[in-house]
């Protein structure tokens, strides 16, 4: 039957939380909280107890030499020997050499994490160093290139082919001939295709279609006034176009800028995160090293292999055999 009610799931149970008024004092406090707290309550209450019965009791004639000899420190504890045992000098050396493994471990880290920042800490200037401090905005905006539209470039070109045009010095390459390409139905006539005949029948037509184009002007003349208002009609619809098509153009221009800004302001705090990283890893590789120095210094000192001052501020060195 218990197995059957722990398998349908129940309702999850939830404690009461502490009211908002009362929440600056921490969590409601349960019973099993209230219980605790009146057992230590109580327990400190009889030691209490049991010190001012002492107190009571106590002799005033009592001496043991042990009162004139014992001291306290500043925060009232007993200064008396609490069992630790110091350690000889072979185990503090040891000690001092796996210490000085950590510390070479980690400047090892720290010196690896320098060179991988001083790799990657490049900027995308031209001719600029890594760590200058002065860098502004308008120097950026100098070395950035400037953007030119697609139609002033083509102009530009034109321009350029001009001024090729007009300074050849004399060299120009001489301009083909016209040619053109008559097609016929067979090889007869091509055998006895003439190109003079064949220039002054082509004239004969050109004649006759402008008669033909000069009758149809007079009859276009009716016309002129409706393909004056239609043109109109089509230079507002274009002019329209092109003030459409320019605004556009200025809200692109507008939003490229603030992107560029963005990526300019984004790209110079990336550089200064890098740069305070860069500075940390140093400092970190310098403090290491500096540690695993007076750690080397304190070992050959324990060893007696270099000189140093002692605890009572005297110099001393090492006496070598003379040879």
């Amino acid at each position: 039957m218990s197995s059957m009610r722990n398998a349908v799931q129940r309702r999850s149970h939830r404690e009461r939380a502490q009211p908002l008024e009362r929440e600056k004092w921490g969590l409601l406090e349960k019973h099993k909280d209230y219980s605790l707290r009146a057992k230590d309550f109580n327990a400190k209450k009889a030691r209490l107890r049991v010190l001012r019965q002492k107190a009571a009791e106590r002799n005033p004639d009592e001496f043991a030499f042990g009162m004139m000899r014992s001291r306290t420190n500043a925060a009232g504890q007993k200064i008396t020997d609490r069992g630790n045992k110091a350690l000889s000098q072979e185990v503090v050396q040891l000690l001092k050499t796996q210490d000085a493994g950590y510390l070479r471990t980690m400047a090892q880290k720290a010196r690896k994490e320098r060179m991988s920042l001083e790799e990657g800490f490049v900027l995308p200037e031209k001719n600029t160093r890594a760590g200058d401090d002065d860098e502004d905005d308008e120097d950026e905006d100098d070395n950035v290139a400037p953007v030119r539209r697609i139609d002033e470039i083509g102009n530009a070109q034109d321009e350029d082919k001009d001024e090729d045009d007009e300074f050849d010095f004399g060299f120009s390459a001489p301009k083909p001939k016209p040619r053109r390409t008559v097609f016929v139905d067979s090889k007869e006539e091509q055998a006895s295709f003439d190109p003079k005949l064949n220039r002054r029948s082509s004239g004969l037509e050109a004649g006759a279609s402008d008669a033909l184009k000069g009758q149809g002007a007079a009859n276009d003349e009716v016309d002129e006034d409706d393909q004056d208002e239609a043109e109109d009609e089509d230079q507002e619809q274009q002019g329209g176009k092109k003030k459409f098509i320019s605004a556009r153009e200025a809200r692109k221009a507008l939003e490229a800028e603030k992107e560029d800004r963005a990526l300019r302001k984004r790209r110079k705090r990336e550089q200064e995160i890098r740069k305070a990283r860069l500075a940390a890893a140093r400092n970190r590789e310098q403090q290491l090293m500096i540690a695993e120095r007076e750690l080397d210094l304190q070992r050959a000192k324990m060893s007696n292999s270099v000189g140093g001052v002692n605890k009572n501020g005297v110099k001393f060195k090492v006496r070598e055999r003379k040879r």
